[in-house]
């Protein structure tokens, strides 16, 4: 009776651990031992084909994220290839609970031990460590004809193939993903205090302190052989040790602190790279962070692509991005860009001290489109990065790359200096020391041959209202010189591509707009190979090096080489050629645009009506927002009139503030309007908002009539025009 009692326990215990369906519930594999590791690990990869695969989870399952997943959950479609993160045995290759179709874990042999932290937060020591790899099936098709020819037993290199990701209806667990978890031990260890050791969830006893987070256990391998104690000019550093000290290390290679402030006026949030204390001591202190973007704003003219940054205190400057690249570089986005009329050019140019182009800002990681070899911009110049495992060593992620056509890095990045190498980024430079070292030949590519490109990539497609690469380009003598102080104290005018000095700073044709003879250049250009605009004037010495403009809605001309002309393009820009604005008689404060009222049905007043309710809706136009029809702004305006008609439908009580949803935080604007025979009644809500252009459009009211007050009201208060 006892025996038959222990063993319907037994049965009941299995049953109640086995319903939670991602728990991996299986027999201990038969010791392989027998089956030796013939390699040992000296260099791991992802599972997946590139390193942003690797960031993109599913569901936001990482390690322990709910407290018992014991894995990296990382989403990627049906029938991805996985592979190895290293060498080593296959020790089981079959269906598993929880697993579905297809589980695969490797036993790997590490060439010296290595210190990783463990998932109980203690540091430890191992010489080897389990990759589990689940959710997958042996077959590239689902018809399950011709499995991949490995089994358990079986050497396995980084090239292997273990499987393709299974679909959602047999995987074991919800949509397409790859659960990949670490065990930092042997099968054998393993197995000896784990019935379930390759198991996919923790569960009591736990078991959490023989597991490892994935991406911190793979990060520490790739790095563990490279010390860094210095990154380059440029990089924002904060202390691992006190996540509240920020620095920066300046051009002079010394650290500057920043505060919460200056990191948010700066456009600096998101930027930092952790380091321990042991290398914030080898940089100099230096004087405390001076911003650079404090006051400044961003505009362009409505009949060119160029976009400036502006900044009135401490003194009137201005300058040119020289590509979108670097304007996205410097945290800018495009809704910050204010649209302002071409004829405001000769005031922007004579009132604010021309200091040059901006381009790629310092700290920032870049590519040549379709090249491997990953750089960072500092102290003017770009500093390529030896291999993937500095990359990685020097805390940098792939999703930060900003990739820039090849023909312009020099133009837009600066020219190329110096390799940071795994040498270079160890020397201390408060005291430099270390070793001279023979680092063989610069490798960003990974060991895996795929056919498939192993550098780093970018998955974002930069996508700002501008020329994508060039709308201020340098000439071949000016590329990569880093900028000067121009500190005429009246600016000329812009360069253009005349053969003359036009902004009186001792060269010719060093920058212009690559142009539309219209918008004040004369190099005329026209559409060439692959879009890009090709400059026709006989003393240019260059061409293909200027790219498309965005298209402009009033000039008649094909700006982006894309065959549609003007509004017939969906990707215009905002042009008062497109669509008239409504005049609704007010007078104009200077600098506000109306917006285009986007209404069939006209506003009625029925006689005796006390009370009427009026929605009013305020559209961008087409040219305005790409196409856009969404709501911009709302007006809920309540008229109470005591005569039975009233003289003018567009007449009532204004009350305009802002809107919470929209973020104005200037001082609210308020208009009075009492028509003749009305009661003044405070009762209208009118809702003002941004558009993408980060102008303010404002709708207007009627003219005035003998009863009709307006004020007080401050539109230089809201943010557009601070």
């Amino acid at each position: 009776m006892k025996t038959r009692l222990s063993l319907f326990v037994l049965l009941f215990l299995l049953i109640l651990i086995g319903c939670r369906a991602s728990v991996v519930i299986e027999d201990a594999e038969p010791s392989n031992e027998q089956s030796l590791i013939d390699c040992n690990v000296g260099k791991v990869l992802f599972p997946t084909l590139k390193e942003e695969e690797f960031n993109h989870l599913y569901q936001n399952r990482d390690f322990l994220t709910d407290g018992n997943h014991l894995g990296r959950d990382i989403k990627l479609p049906e029938g991805r290839p996985i592979y190895p993160v290293a060498c080593g045995t296959l020790r089981v290759y079959r269906p598993a609970s929880g697993y579905g179709t297809l589980v695969a874990v490797v036993e790997h042999r590490l060439e010296k031990p290595k210190r990783v932290r463990n998932g109980i937060g203690s540091e430890v020591e191992v010489t080897g460590f389990l990759s589990i790899y689940g959710h997958l099936r042996p077959t590239h098709d689902l018809n399950g004809k011709d499995p991949l020819p490995i089994k358990a037993g079986d050497s396995v290199s980084p090239d292997t193939m273990l499987g393709y990701v299974e679909n959602d209806a047999k995987n074991g667990d919800g949509a397409e993903h790859l659960h990949f978890g670490i065990r930092l031990q042997s099968m054998s260890d393993a197995a000896k205090v784990d019935m379930n050791w390759f198991r996919g969830y923790d569960t009591t006893p736990s078991q959490r302190r023989w597991f490892a987070s994935p991406a911190e256990f793979l990060t520490t391998l790739m790095t563990s052989d490279i010390l860094v104690r210095s990154h380059p000019a440029g990089t924002l550093l904060q202390n691992r040790s006190d996540l509240n000290q920020i620095w920066m290390v300046g051009p002079d290679l010394a650290l500057h602190k920043l505060s919460p402030d200056d990191v948010w006026d700066d456009h600096l949030v998101g930027r930092y790279i952790i380091v321990p204390t042991e290398e914030l001591s080898c940089y100099a202190n230096g004087s405390p962070y001076t911003r650079e973007l404090t006051d400044t704003r961003v505009i362009k003219f409505d009949d060119a692509p160029a976009v400036y940054e502006i900044r009135d205190q401490p003194e009137p400057k201005r300058y040119a991005f020289i590509s979108e690249e670097a304007f996205s570089s410097w945290g800018w986005e495009s809704w910050q860009i204010v649209v302002r009329p071409a004829n405001e050019r000769p005031f922007y140019l004579a009132h604010y001290l021309d200091r040059g182009l901006r381009r790629m800002r310092d700290g920032t990681l870049v590519k040549g489109r379709g090249q491997s070899e990953t750089c960072i911009v500092s102290n003017g110049q770009r500093l390529p990065i030896f291999n993937w495992p500095t990359f990685v060593a020097l805390g940098y992620q792939t999703d930060d790359v900003i990739e820039v056509d090849p023909s312009v890095l020099n133009a837009v990045t600066y020219p190329r200096g110096p390799m940071l190498t795994p040498q270079t980024i160890a020397q201390c430079l408060h005291h430099p020391s270390g070793p001279v070292i023979d680092l063989g030949t610069p490798d960003f590519s990974m060991p895996r041959d795929l056919g498939v490109s192993q550098d780093l990539a970018v998955p974002k497609d930069l996508n700002l209202p501008m020329a994508p690469s060039t709308d201020l380009a340098a000439s071949p003598k000016d590329l990569g010189v880093p900028i000067k102080d121009m500190a005429a104290p009246v600016p000329g005018m812009p360069e253009v591509c005349n053969g003359a000095d036009d902004d009186g700073n001792g060269q010719i044709d060093e920058i212009f707009l690559c142009p539309l003879g219209k918008h004040g250049a004369n190099c005329v250009t026209v559409c060439g190979a692959n879009g890009y605009r090709v400059c026709q004037a006989p003393n240019c010495d260059w061409s293909l090096n200027c790219h498309p403009f965005t298209e402009t809605c009033d000039n008649t001309i094909d700006d982006d080489c894309d065959g549609k002309v003007d509004c017939a393009d969906a990707d215009c820009l905002a042009s008062p050629a497109c669509q008239k604005p409504v005049d609704m008689g007010m007078n104009q404060p200077p600098g506000i645009r109306y917006e285009f009222r986007v209404l069939d049905q006209p506003f009625v007043w029925q006689a005796n009506e006390p009370y009427v309710l009026y929605d009013e809706g305020w559209q961008a136009v087409n040219c305005q927002n790409t196409g856009s029809t969404k709501m911009e702004a709302m007006a809920n305006h309540w008229y109470r009139c005591d005569a039975k008609v009233a003289i003018d439908p567009f007449v009532g009580n204004f009350f305009s503030k802002a809107h919470p949803d929209w973020g104005f935080k200037g001082n609210l604007a308020t208009i009075g309007n009492f028509p003749q025979h009305c009661t003044p009644t405070p009762s209208v809500e009118w809702r003002l908002t941004n558009l993408p252009k980060n102008q303010l459009f404002f709708s207007g009211s009627v003219d005035q009539l003998p009863c009709v007050t307006f004020g007080p009201y401050d539109f230089h208060s809201l943010p557009a025009y601070e």
